[in-house]
């Protein structure tokens, strides 16, 4: 027991001593600074520690300049962090420095003008592969991009289309109803037309089969059942 204790002091100061020196000579991070987690820490905190890095460096998420480089070393760290035998084998090489000799030997991500160069990019192999299963993992099916439960990010062409069916939809509801407005006041125009048309035949009906001076007579008796009317005084 008190060896196994003391084997673990031994390997932290090792560790510790040895993060300092090369901080000092620039070399390149291991797998616990790219996640920011210590080298004790548990599977749990490698874990969120990698969501949250994941979320941040997204290339869909995240355009800034060196976001891309980033966002392949968290998934490289957390390829060989989150699985206990590649981790135990990652701290033993970390213990005789061959960790450091190995990236060097592979190579750091780096852009230029023709694309990431070979390395932690797009042209090695295990960045597909590391890609394929932060898709499949159950943290990205459980995030959620727009807050809805169930509903994941959605493409800018599939947003555009849908913009345009909407419009579409509401540019021809719209003349649908002015349409529908014009030919309902039609039809109240034609209606009122035909009644005055009726109305003047029955008109003219009655004058041809009553003569003039009795149609009259009918007009005047009209007016004088109209409580407005009022009779003229003849003037003397």
């Amino acid at each position: 027991m008190c060896d196994r204790f003391l084997s673990k002091v031994v390997f932290r100061n090792i560790k510790t001593k040895f993060y300092s020196t090369h901080s000092k000579l620039n070399v390149p991070q291991t797998h616990y600074e790219v996640l920011g987690v210590p080298n004790d820490c548990s599977a749990k905190d490698i874990k969120d520690a990698y969501i949250k890095l994941s979320k941040k460096y997204h290339p869909d998420r995240n355009a800034a300049q060196g976001s891309q480089k980033q966002f392949v070393q968290v998934l490289e760290a957390y390829s060989i962090l989150s699985k206990p035998d590649s981790r135990q084998h990652y701290d033993r090489q970390l213990m005789h420095g061959t960790a450091y000799d190995e990236h060097f030997q592979r190579g750091p991500p780096h852009y230029s003008a023709g694309g990431y160069s070979p390395g932690y990019g797009y042209d090695d192999p295990t960045f597909w592969t590391n890609r394929k299963k932060y898709y499949q993992g159950d943290h990205h099916r459980h995030n959620w991009y727009y807050g809805i439960p169930g509903l994941q990010r959605v493409s800018n062409g599939i947003i555009a289309f849908m913009c345009i069916i909407f419009t579409s939809i509401g540019v021809t509801l719209q003349f649908l109803a002015i349409r529908h407005s014009m030919t309902l006041k039609r039809e109240v125009i034609q209606k009122q037309s035909e009644e005055n048309r009726e109305l003047l035949s029955k008109i003219e009906e009655d004058a041809d089969r009553n003569g003039n001076e009795f149609q009259i007579q009918m007009i005047e008796r009209r007016f004088r059942n109209n409580r407005f009317y009022q009779p003229s005084v003849p003037k003397e």
